[in-house]
C-alpha cells in the first residue's frame, strides 16, 4: 500500500537519513546494545550493507578479518573514509546493493552479510535477499535488523524513505522466496516501540527529539537486561538470521 507523503517533509530523504544518523551516534548505549544482539552471528569476512556513518562499523572493525562497507550516500562515504583511513582490513564501496556486481563480490568469500536498517528502504526487498544469497559463501549468514510493526508506520518512516515495517510473518514470507534457511528471528526494543508509536500517531512528528533519544539511551542498560529475561512479543525492531545452505 502506498503511503501519502507528509506535507511537512521538506528535506530530501538523504538529508533526513544523515541527520538521523548524526543524532543516533550519540546513543552509545543503544548502539552497543544493538551490536551485542547481532555479534554472536557475525563471522570474520563481513559485508556491511549501508553502514551509514559507521555507528556499527566502529564496534565491529577490530573483531573481524575483513570488513567491506557498501554505502551509496556520498556524505556517509566521506565520514567513513575519515573515520578509518588507515584500516588495512576495511574497504568502502560507494554503490547500492541493487547496482552491484554480485559475481565480483563473491571473490571476497563473505561468511556474513550484515544489513541493519536498510532493507526497508528498498522497494524490491526479495530481489536484494536473493542477491545476498548469490554473494555469500556456503554456510554464510545474512544478519538483518529491520523496523518492525506496521502499525507504527508514521511520518518519520516516510521522511527517511521506508517502504515498509516488518513482522516476523512478513519476513518469513520474504525469505521463503529465496533458498536462505531461517536460523532465528526475534523482536527487540519493546520500550522503543511505544515511543515510536507515540511519535507516529500522537505527535505526528517527523523527528525524534534529542531529549527523547537521551532519555531512551539512559534506559537502555535496564531494558537490555530485562529483554534477556523476558523476550518481547513485539518491538521496534526485528532481528533475523538466515543461512545459505549448499
Amino acid at each position: 500500500m502506498t503511503q501519502k507523503k507528509d506535507r511537512r517533509i521538506t528535506q530530501t530523504e538523504d538529508a533526513f537519513i544523515r541527520d538521523d544518523l548524526e543524532q543516533m551516534k550519540f546513543a552509545k548505549n543503544y548502539n552497543r546494545w544493538l551490536y551485542s544482539l547481532v555479534e554472536p552471528f557475525i563471522g570474520q569476512r563481513v559485508l556491511e550493507i549501508g553502514p551509514g556513518i559507521g555507528n556499527m562499523t566502529g564496534l565491529m572493525l577490530n573483531h573481524v578479518d575483513l570488513l567491506v562497507g557498501m554505502e551509496p550516500n556520498p556524505y556517509c562515504v566521506d565520514v567513513l573514509k575519515e573515520m578509518m583511513p588507515k584500516s588495512s582490513n576495511y574497504i568502502i564501496l560507494h554503490t547500492k546493493i541493487e547496482d552491484c556486481d554480485t559475481a565480483a563480490l563473491k571473490n571476497y568469500r563473505f561468511d556474513t552479510i550484515l544489513c541493519m536498517n536498510v532493507l526497508e528502504h528498498i522497494e524490491n526487498d526479495i530481489s536484494v535477499l536473493k542477491s545476498f544469497e548469490e554473494i555469500l559463501s556456503t554456510e554464510g549468514k545474512v544478519v538483518l535488523l529491520v523496523p518492525a510493526m506496521p502499525v507504527a508506520f508514521g511520518p518519520i518512516d516516510q521522511a527517511v524513505g521506508h517502504f515498509r515495517r516488518y513482522t516476523a510473518r512478513t519476513m518469513k514470507k520474504a525469505l521463503a522466496e529465496t533458498n536462505l534457511k531461517l536460523q532465528t528471528i526475534f523482536y527487540t526494543n519493546f520500550l522503543g516501540f511505544w515511543g515510536w508509536l507515540f511519535n507516529a500517531k500522537i505527535r505526528r512528528s517527523v523527528r525524534q527529539t534529542e531529549g527523547q533519544i537521551q532519555l531512551f539511551d539512559s534506559l537502555v542498560p535496564i531494558l537490555s537486561r530485562l529483554e534477556k529475561i523476558i523476550h518481547p512479543p513485539i518491538g521496534l525492531s526485528l532481528i533475523t538470521v538466515a543461512i545459505k545452505e549448499e
